[in-house]
């Protein structure tokens, strides 16, 4: 039998359990791209082509626990604001110039 100071002990050391195991599901769901939040941005006519609605689509359908934060701006930002890490990827039109760092695909 635990005394009150036990009991109260061992209710808080299983509800630190709990978030221990929660916030370690969570950070394996979101190393293998299940969770989180994607900043994606993108030119104008990227969303007139089609493509750019398809992939989204389809990842959100994918990995619905993923948020997708989608910006249109002006295409010379894009490289830079992907190289400072504001977004994690970007749809330019080609031909672009980009930063040694970024790579096209």
């Amino acid at each position: 039998n635990l005394t009150a100071a036990g009991q109260a002990l061992l209710i808080e050391a299983e509800h630190a359990v709990r978030q221990f195991d929660a916030a370690q599901l969570g950070a394996q769901r979101a190393a293998r791209g299940e969770s989180g939040r994607i900043e994606l941005g993108y030119v104008a006519s990227a969303a007139y082509s089609g493509m750019l609605q398809q992939q989204v689509s389809r990842y959100s359908e994918t990995c619905p626990g993923v948020r997708l934060n989608i910006r249109e701006l002006p295409m010379a930002e894009l490289p830079g604001m992907v190289r400072d890490g504001l977004l994690d990827l970007a749809y330019v039109r080609s031909p672009m110039e980009l930063p040694e760092e970024l790579e096209a695909i």
